[in-house]
């Protein structure tokens, strides 16, 4: 597993959370956007590309890419922020299963970069648990 945080000059401060697991791409990625939606990203239904999205806790956006078995962008901002910023779920096949990755960008200080490290963090630890269990 691997957890960081970094700092890019076009996203800003950034938190990065990921997690291998030993399964294949397609059942991972249908995963992800199905059943274990609500683990992530909140109890929801996606639409396309440019598309709206609001959670059940509030946490509201737009779908910004979504491409099958590789990755998918949604704005995010919850309820009080006076930001938004953006989400992204990513898969990669490799040798001992698919890496999942979780990248939250555009975080508004170091502060909100802390609190949504350790989110992320825990949201990958509980997805691969899920899906191996």
């Amino acid at each position: 597993m691997e957890n960081r945080v970094s700092e890019t000059d076009s996203t800003g401060l950034q938190a990065i959370a990921r997690r291998t697991v030993s399964a294949p791409i397609e059942p991972v990625w249908d995963y992800l956007i199905g059943r274990g939606l609500p683990q992530w990203l909140g109890e929801t239904v996606l639409g396309n590309k440019g598309e709206s999205y609001e959670t059940a806790d509030g946490v509201h956006g737009v779908v910004r890419s979504f491409h099958a078995l590789d990755r998918l962008r949604v704005t995010w901002q919850r309820p009080g922020d006076a930001h938004d910023s953006t989400v992204e779920v990513a898969v990669t096949p490799g040798a001992t299963g698919t890496t999942i990755t979780f990248t939250h960008e555009r975080l508004a200080d170091a502060a909100e970069q802390k609190r949504m490290q350790k989110h992320w963090a825990d949201v990958a630890v509980h997805v691969s648990e899920s899906l191996l269990g």
